[in-house]
């Protein structure tokens, strides 16, 4: 929990510095671009070191990870790092609709040329929505009906196929649209093929997250998430008196592969 802290503390705070220097003209947009988002990279690797080992894990027996919220490209680098670098053929897809979080997240990847990378949001409708961004914190960017931006929408099962052969890992961080995003991805949750990496922000979205968390129970997904001692384990109860939580939801035959690398 101090680490998920620690991490929104810096991200403002990055976000704070780098508005107040690109209003002022002192610093150089490139440059400065990439000293941030290499210095959040390697600030998110330090704290998030159980997510990181976790999902990296977690790609073996998927051909392809599904970025829905990448911001600025942090779990999508860490994928493509452990990934990419010994398997090109493995898919790497970020959707990220905050046109300055996907400028950032375009220079973290740069390295990475066969990562597919989107400037749009997943819903459970395609077409355009409104989206409210946050200059001093990147990270609270949100679709909302008041939201100062238009962007283009598509939907889970649109752009990967439930019929397809593919097994992927989904990563969705989408401050409170998680619902929507599902909701366009009924047939790619209901085939229980794939794996869901979910941050659950209980303090600002609680209903939504008793929604998400019923989805995919009724769906027949095994819930895990970190423990007091820093362990992923298998859990019964939804965490709600954290108001912050990131859960993988497994299927039957994912969760027995997991149980037995955690023993």
């Amino acid at each position: 929990m101090h680490s998920i802290k620690l991490v929104t503390i810096f991200q403002k705070l990055l976000g704070r510095v780098y508005y107040l220097l690109r209003k002022s003209g002192l610093t150089s947009f490139s440059k400065f671009d990439r000293l941030v988002v290499n210095l959040y990279h390697a600030w998110k690797l330090l704290t998030e070191r159980s997510n990181v080992s976790l999902l990296q894990s977690m790609t073996v027996g998927t051909n392809g990870f599904i970025d829905v919220g990448g911001g600025w490209g942090f779990y999508s680098k860490s994928i493509c790092e452990f990934v990419i670098r010994r398997d090109n053929r493995y898919r790497v897809v970020v959707f990220e609709p905050d046109p300055v979080n996907f400028q950032k997240c375009s220079l973290l990847l740069q390295a990475f040329p066969t990562i597919e990378l989107y400037p749009m949001a997943l819903s459970n409708v395609a077409g355009e929505l409104r989206f409210s961004s946050d200059m001093l914190n990147p990270a609270n960017g949100q679709i909302s009906t008041f939201g100062d931006l238009a962007v283009m929408s598509s939907t889970l099962d649109a752009e990967f196929p439930p019929f397809s052969q593919d097994n992927f890992l989904i990563k969705i961080d989408v401050q409170g649209h998680e619902v929507e995003v599902l909701n366009g991805g009924r047939q790619l949750v209901g085939s229980k093929k794939h794996r869901f990496f979910i941050e659950f922000d209980f303090a600002t979205y609680p209903l939504k997250c008793l929604e998400v968390w019923g989805t995919f129970l009724k769906n027949g997904y095994s819930p895990f998430a970190l423990n007091s001692l820093g362990k992923w384990v298998q859990i019964t109860d939804i965490p709600s008196q954290r108001p912050y939580c990131d859960i993988l939801f497994l299927n039957e035959r994912d969760r027995i592969l997991l149980l037995h690398k955690l023993l």
